[in-house]
């Protein structure tokens, strides 16, 4: 046994798992920034996933280039092989067992990519462990092409299963942008987050949306339950038609639905219909 090769292999797995994990994140940690969405997710979309086992993979070429400078002759053929078999293994894996269960669950998808990163380092293993010549240019292009290819769909992402994401129902980098009116302008939470107990609200309203430097927000599932509710209060002088920040924190239930929305609702003291109003954002629940 090749024990540089074997350790240096070993190291790829935890790396691999470790830092696929984090490219998971990397867009939204950037603040949603163009330049991490080349080798970042920017969805919840199948494809977008595959990013997470390619970049952390490609990251790791350049150490293994270094390391192993005996068997340079078949890296590229190595490294090829590995990140198509996990891509494969994660994309047919997951489309196989949603198939049977009829949703996905995180914990599955988790064990498919930690699996998926693991087989992919035993087969690019096997291929190093092997003396060869000059594998050619064939993998190289296979290689630089499929990377090349996650950069070209981030921005123009074709309209098929495989790039649509399902939780949002949409193709593409998505940028959450704060939800504003001509009299509130939300700044948390913004549409989609996850959110948890207790919720930060904050944001600005006209001073004739508040009565009394308050008006209520309240968080329902996606059936209707309403989870929690509070005033939120004024931070500065509510008597004016100018907007006015406010800010509070919702505690609320937990719900079996995955989404529901934070309803900010404009108080109304006299009942009256005709002066109800509300803005609705679109979350989801961790």
């Amino acid at each position: 046994m090749n024990k540089k090769l074997f350790w240096t292999e070993f190291f790829g797995v935890l790396f691999g798992i470790f830092a696929g994990s984090a490219l998971h994140f990397v867009f939204e940690w950037s603040g949603y920034s163009i330049w991490t969405s080349w080798f970042a997710a920017v969805n919840e979309s199948i494809w977008e996933h595959q990013k997470l086992l390619f970049f952390s993979a490609l990251i790791y070429f350049a150490v293994e280039w270094l390391i192993l400078k005996d068997k340079r002759n078949n890296l590229f053929l190595a490294k090829a092989v590995e990140v198509f078999v996990g891509i494969a293994l994660i994309i047919g894996g997951f489309y196989g067992y949603t198939a049977i269960a009829g949703t996905n669950f995180l914990w599955a998808d988790i064990g498919l990519f930690v699996l998926a990163v693991i087989i992919g380092k035993i087969v690019s293993y096997k291929i190093l462990s092997k003396e060869s010549g000059e594998a050619g240019l064939l993998p190289k292009i296979l290689f630089f092409g499929l990377g090349l290819s996650f950069i070209i769909f981030t921005f123009y992402p074709p309209h098929i299963f495989l790039f649509r994401d399902s939780a949002r129902d949409m193709y593409g980098a998505f940028i959450p942008e704060p939800v504003e009116t001509d009299m509130i302008r939300i700044s948390e939470p913004l549409p989609y987050d996850f959110i948890k107990s207790p919720l930060t609200v904050s944001g600005m309203a006209r001073g004739n949306w508040y009565f009394e430097a308050s008006f209520p927000v309240k968080i329902y599932d996606d059936a209707g339950n309403e989870l929690g509710a509070v005033p939120v209060m004024a931070k500065d002088d509510w008597m004016t038609t100018e907007f006015v920040p406010f800010g509070g924190e919702i505690s609320f239930s937990e719900s079996s639905s995955e989404k529901g929305y934070v309803v900010f609702k404009k108080d109304n003291p006299s009942g009256l219909p005709e002066y109800d109003a509300e803005v609705r954002v679109l979350v989801k629940f961790r």
